[in-house]
């Protein structure tokens, strides 16, 4: 198991390695993730062997802060045609 220092490093190196075009995409993902993390809502968690039905989804869902693909995907982009 990594320390936050060791974690931060990964990290770090990682981005490194992302072309500089794509940083902007990297933030944003950054401040969902940051806040999907700290909502104060619980998130239900399922075990490896539970199977999602529909409610369960749906309240996956409801507890969700944005749709960071749907945000993704809607975005102009100078790439596509």
């Amino acid at each position: 198991m990594f320390n936050r220092t060791q974690y931060e490093q990964r990290i770090l190196q990682e981005l490194q390695e992302i072309p500089e075009e794509a940083l902007p995409k990297v933030i944003r993902l950054l401040i969902v993730l940051k806040a999907e993390l700290s909502e104060p809502n619980p998130v239900i968690r399922a075990s490896p062997r539970e199977t999602f039905d529909h409610q369960t989804t749906q309240q996956l869902l409801a507890t969700s802060l944005g749709n960071w693909a749907r945000e993704f995907a809607e975005e102009e982009r100078s790439d596509r045609i």
